[in-house]
């Protein structure tokens, strides 16, 4: 296959997509989830479980376009590989997995959780996400401990990683790396 400087705009789209309906799901987690039923407590004019019901839709709309970023990204045109030291090309690839692992198993828990413990999914509200998990409690607590103690952490640490490693590209190396992924980086001369 061919490669280019810089990645595609679908896979420019899907990346900062994705990154920022990560960090609406922490906010949501955060404020509007934690918010009291009994008091009427209300945000932005939805309550407690409605904001539940906006966190499971953005978690399948995430799923699904991660889904999609993984056969486009086998199936289109990746950027020339820029030279680097093998360590680094190895902590890049392992920090990618570990990306993937994350955005396919994060969404994957709350899937899990809502189903196994008899919740369904919908859709903001258009349509159910079909039940592919009988009831099972002890999968619902299990995928609950995977979904609120561990890809939290895990997120933290890995996408902190990832930053960590485009920032390092960026001033330290002074290489392409940053640019390939930027919205804009069609700008750079």
């Amino acid at each position: 296959m061919v490669s280019t400087s810089r990645y595609n705009g679908l896979s420019i789209f899907i990346h900062w997509a994705v990154a920022l309906l990560f960090l609406t799901q922490f906010v949501i987690a955060e404020t509007g989830m934690e918010l009291n039923v009994k008091a009427g407590e209300l945000m932005l004019g939805f309550g407690k479980y409605d904001w539940y019901g906006v966190h499971k839709s953005i978690g399948v709309s995430i799923f699904v376009l991660v889904a999609l970023r993984m056969i486009w990204r086998f199936t289109s045109r990746q950027p020339k590989p820029i030279p680097m030291p093998k360590w680094d090309l190895y902590l890049s690839r392992f920090n990618f997995i570990l990306l993937y692992i994350i955005m396919v198993g994060f969404p994957l828990s709350g899937y899990i959780m809502s189903v196994a413990g008899g919740h369904g999914v919908k859709w903001f509200w258009l349509f159910d996400v079909p039940n592919l998990i009988a009831k099972n409690q002890a999968l619902a607590g299990q995928a609950h401990f995977m979904h609120e103690e561990i890809f939290p952490i895990a997120v933290y640490v890995v996408v902190g990683l990832h930053v960590t490693g485009a920032l390092y590209h960026f001033v330290v190396r002074k290489d392409n790396v940053l640019w390939q992924m930027l919205p804009l980086s069609f700008l750079k001369k």
